[in-house]
């Protein structure tokens, strides 16, 4: 074995020695102290008696309790060495579990960067390129290049956030802060099912031109629909999310999503549905082919409501030729090629955003490679359709059309509580609610709105929280941070009168699974389907927008 340099040997036997001298001199420090505090109590106690003579208790040796003494000090050190080194541990493994999660997101970043995994790209040194290859730079030029882009700020309309950090439409324990991997946070929202025990996890990327507070109510039907629990995704720039919206960005935010409900909160693969709608459907097939290349696992499927073929080909539709001077993104004729994953197409004849041709190409395309492919026509608009008919019952055949007859669905563990990455537990939002509601508010706080008087109360009594719920009932949110009262879930308005933001619903209810049911107003006479507009899918902008 190779010796120890003198010098070093030296020094390191020096800092010995002077550790354990400091250690024994301390000792005998506090050692004399006590000796000398427990002689002067026993002092001031013989000269309160008055006679020493009659003291039948004896001084303690002084060698003795400087042993005792000794031996307690060496446990109170061992004590409070054991105390930091389990907080070192607990952070080194908080922040190995932050570098783990992290670097999973940059791979599924990279392997969303190439459609063709069978290409034979090759480096510069003559070898095949792989995806550890490709530079990844989240920080630096390419936000402030792509933020500066008038392309993107075409593409990319996002509107006014319809909800705050303290306002919005759905309750504290169900919004998680999902890290990017990229230095911030981002919002996403469980959307869980109530009625019966979920089947699986659907990933919803939603539309352009809205943001997933605009679609909260309409997704909650969903999860009841499709008996699965719904994780609604914010892209960057749009409601509270940090950042800038290019597709790199949007990429990253859906990647941090499924790693997040797969690597957190333990949710397998197969049990795992992602949902594109109009600008949703390219990150949507990028993360199918990016899941299969890197782990060899396929999603337990693929659902794209009106796609395009690529946002280019969108824009010649849209603008003509004026669109050849952008660059292509999203070309979703080479992702729809690159995975396995069962594949639902759900397209309007008559979308006047995205024409039906493009449907009708993807689903040549998977077509002519051997794999899985269903092309769903419907009726309305891009935005203008039967969301029962059109929408929600062709995705619950295509759903459950992957359950083995006389097998039944695997049934999928409740979302925990408090769900991970969420600020608050189910238990502590029912304790902290039952507080606001005992609340008489004054004149002035009469129409403050919900939201704020809830987190008004939270910052209130701080980290006194209970996590047992006192309430005897589970109180809901109608709309979390609008001016109306709670919701208790099953007891009618009183006196007949209903919030200005929750119109009272009359009319027929309509079966939309065996375990729920859509109330809308149907009419009577002919009994229609429900026709909503629903949000998103805007036509591209060649001008500048503000901020």
């Amino acid at each position: 074995m190779p010796s120890t340099p003198p010098d070093r040997a030296s020094a390191s036997e020096s800092a010995s020695r002077r550790r354990r001298r400091r250690a024994e001199s301390n000792r005998h420090r506090a050692a004399r102290a006590t000796t000398k505090e427990r002689d002067d109590d026993g002092d001031r106690a013989r000269d309160d008696d008055g006679d020493d003579a009659s003291t039948t208790t004896k001084t303690p040796n002084r060698a003795t309790t400087a042993v005792v003494v000794e031996r307690r000090i060496d446990r109170d050190i061992d004590r409070t060495t054991m105390f930091a080194a389990c907080a070192r541990r607990e952070k080194t493994r908080e922040r190995a579990t932050r570098d783990r999660i992290d670097a999973r997101v940059d791979a599924v970043v990279r392997a969303m960067t190439r459609a063709d995994a069978t290409e034979e790209a090759t480096t510069s040194e003559g070898r095949r390129a792989t995806a550890d290859d490709e530079p990844l730079t989240h920080e630096g030029e390419w936000p402030r290049a792509e933020g500066m882009s008038l392309i993107n700020k075409a593409i990319f309309q996002a509107p006014a956030s319809s909800y705050g950090a303290r306002s919005h439409p759905w309750s504290p324990a169900h919004c998680a802060r999902v890290r990017s991997g990229a230095g911030y946070e981002f919002p996403c929202v469980w959307i869980a099912c109530k009625r019966a025990p979920a089947e699986r996890v659907v990933i919803h990327c939603h539309a352009n031109a809205c943001d997933i507070g605009h679609i909260h109510t309409l997704c909650a039907r969903d999860a009841e629909c499709w008996r699965a629990n719904v994780l609604l995704v914010e892209y960057p720039g749009y409601g509270t999310s940090e950042g800038v919206a290019y597709e790199r960005a949007v990429d990253r935010h859906v990647a941090a999503a499924y790693v997040y409900v797969t690597e957190e909160c333990g949710v397998n693969p197969r049990d795992v549905v992602v949902l594109g709608r109009s600008l949703g459907t390219g990150p949507a097939t990028k993360l199918a082919a990016a899941v299969e290349r890197l782990d060899g696992a396929q999603l337990g499927g693929v659902i794209l409501h009106s796609p395009f073929t690529s946002v280019k080909q969108a824009g010649l539709v849209l603008l003509g030729q004026i669109a050849h001077i952008m660059d292509d993104r999203w070309d979703n004729r080479e992702w729809v090629r690159a995975y396995k994953a069962r594949t639902l197409i759900v397209h309007a004849i008559e979308d006047e955003v995205v024409p039906f041709a493009h449907a009708q190409e993807l689903d040549e395309i998977r077509r002519a490679a051997g794999l899985h492919c269903k092309l769903h026509s419907t009726h309305g608009t891009h935005n203008y359709f039967s969301y029962y008919r059109d929408y929600l019952q062709p995705i619950l055949e295509f759903i459950d059309s992957n359950i083995k007859p006389g097998i039944g669905a695997r049934k999928l563990a409740p979302l925990a509580d408090p769900i991970p990455r969420c600020a608050f537990s189910e238990a502590q939002v029912r304790n902290i609610m039952a507080m606001v509601k005992a609340q008489v508010p004054n004149e002035a706080e009469a129409n403050v709105p919900l939201g704020l008087r809830f987190y008004g109360m939270v910052d209130s009594v701080g980290d006194t929280i209970s996590p047992v719920s006192t309430s005897p009932t589970k109180s809901g949110f109608s709309r979390f941070g609008s001016s109306g009262a709670l919701s208790t879930g099953s007891s009618p308005p009183k006196s007949g009168r209903t919030s200005p933001k929750t119109p009272q619903k009359t009319g027929k209810s309509k079966s939309i699974s065996p375990t729920s049911t859509i109330v809308g107003d149907i009419d009577p006479e002919n009994d229609a389907d429900d026709m909503i507009l629903t949000p998103g899918g805007a036509k591209p902008r060649l001008t500048p927008l503000r901020g």
